[in-house]
């Protein structure tokens, strides 16, 4: 058996932010008015055992819900916890901006009954 050892070791990201409770009114500019990478994202639905819900990612410091155009959307299952890894790296320019819905439009705003938990692991 071989072993490959590296040094020095390179940090896959810099920062883990966590949302402890992400609904659906938009949480601006989470890793600042900055560029950088997301590599992994967790949100946990298990407070809400009978909706699926639909996480918004738009790439800008300042959103609201049911009017801002979202990048990126990932439906979660209901009772679940579930981690999303982007293993090259999602590239930001404006910043990040978070929420959650029941409905898949960009014009929903009907949040979930319980708030969600959210870790996003980034480089700024």
């Amino acid at each position: 058996m071989s072993l490959i050892s590296q040094t020095p070791l390179t940090a896959l990201a810099e920062e883990l932010i966590t949302i402890p409770s992400l609904g659906k009114t938009a949480v601006s500019n989470i890793t600042g008015s900055t560029s950088g990478k997301m590599y992994l994202l967790e949100i946990d639905n298990t407070a809400n055992p009978d909706e699926d819900l639909y996480l918004k990612i738009a790439d800008t410091n300042s959103a609201t819900t049911g009017s801002s155009a979202y990048k990126l959307k990932f439906k979660i299952a209901a009772n679940k916890k579930q981690t999303i890894v982007f293993p090259m790296g999602y590239e930001y320019y404006s910043g990040l901006s978070v929420w959650v819905t029941k409905t898949s439009p960009l014009t929903s705003t009907t949040g979930p009954s319980s708030n969600v938990i959210m870790k996003v692991l980034v480089t700024t």
